[in-house]
């Protein structure tokens, strides 16, 4: 809310708790506001401790992320996916990028010239055929 009612959007990564939100002195009472309502609207998410779950569709009830062993529990708990996404991310960090392909293998070497004759002595003639 730069311009007042408008501004640049900016990561909710950027902020670790709702307090972070309020803690950011870059930001005007309604961007922090919108920070805490949009970043944790449960408003006890915290990376790595606890997650929302979303039971109650646009918000719900936090969660511990101790109760996820992997990143995979999280999808695997019954929750909503919205709940699910939440605790992935809060509680195992950014998804991470797939994996670049391989590379291809180098194209092989051009096989090298056939070897040069040895070099005639004087005295010595070049014996050959004449195809024509």
């Amino acid at each position: 809310f730069d311009d007042g009612s408008t501004g640049e959007c900016e990561a909710c990564s950027d902020h670790a708790n709702r307090a972070s939100c309020d803690d950011d002195s870059g930001l005007s009472i309604a961007a922090k506001d919108d920070c805490a309502q949009r970043c944790f609207p449960c408003g006890c998410e915290e990376d790595g401790v606890s997650f929302c779950n979303f039971d109650d569709g646009s918000t719900g009830e936090c969660e511990a992320c101790s109760k996820h062993a992997t990143r995979a529990s999280c999808y695997d708990d019954g929750l909503p996916s919205t709940g699910a996404d939440d605790c992935a991310q809060r509680c195992f960090g950014p998804t991470p990028s797939p994996p670049s392909p391989p590379s291809p293998p180098p194209s092989p070497s051009p096989p090298p010239p056939p070897p040069s004759p040895p070099p005639l002595l004087p005295g010595m003639v070049q014996l050959g055929c004449d195809f024509e």
